[in-house]
């Protein structure tokens, strides 16, 4: 295993079955420049032990985040590989993810309860917000009649729909756009359609989109 990951290898990792711990450890002055949250990433002090070490064994392997990155997310993605985790570093930091056209989210949109529709329009929302927003976050389904409710009596936020989730990004990223653009039908009536029978059928459906992100098409 290399110890550093490119952006657009750890950008292809969030939409994998099996996605990698992301841990964001900028100290207060680079967020303060820099104040978005790094998708899908937990944010830590590069002290924290305990911490880091909790949450990069929820992953398949963790990727280390810092500004550059250079000694901070790679010092602490060394400890991590000492105490048995394959950790590694992003390649440039969140310099390097900007350099490669990647966004953040505003520095306000880290909310731990979301709560969404379980109906099959609110999939693709569900599918982003599993995927990429940050953490922590516990995403709650309900019947799409009781959300609001459900947002108030859970203090969390209702999940807005895919398009309004993108748009908050803070630029464009047309490979999540054109992803959704693909999702066909089917796949939603599907989820829809294991609700209706008492399951959940939204691993799958999510799958499909995963790998509709990764197609060649999508990343040329």
């Amino acid at each position: 295993m290399t110890p550093t990951l490119s952006p657009s290898a750890l950008f292809s990792a969030l939409f994998s079955a099996a996605p990698p711990a992301v841990i964001d450890i900028r100290i207060p002055e680079d967020i303060a420049a820099d104040p978005g949250r790094f998708p899908a990433a937990w944010r830590f002090d590069h002290r924290d032990r305990d911490g880091i070490a909790a949450v990069a064994r929820t992953g398949c392997g963790a990727v280390m985040i810092c500004h550059g990155g250079l000694k901070l997310s790679q010092g602490v993605a060394s400890r991590l590989r000492g105490q048995g985790i394959a950790a590694r570093s992003l390649e440039g930091g969140v310099l390097g993810w900007r350099g490669a056209g990647l966004p953040l989210w505003p520095g306000d949109e880290a909310v731990p309860v979301r709560v969404a529709g379980w109906d099959a329009a609110s999939a693709a929302a569900r599918w982003l917000a599993t995927r990429f927003l940050p953490r922590p976050i516990e995403l709650l389904t309900v019947a799409p009649d009781q959300v609001e409710g459900a947002a108030a009596r859970f203090d969390g936020d209702a999940l807005p729909d895919a398009r309004a989730l993108l748009d908050r990004l803070d630029r464009p990223v047309p490979r999540l756009a054109a992803a959704l653009e693909a999702a066909a039908t089917p796949l939603f009536a599907r989820l829809a359609a294991g609700h209706e029978a008492g399951g959940d059928d939204g691993a799958a459906v999510f799958a499909d989109l995963d790998a509709l992100l990764r197609a060649p098409e999508m990343v040329a």
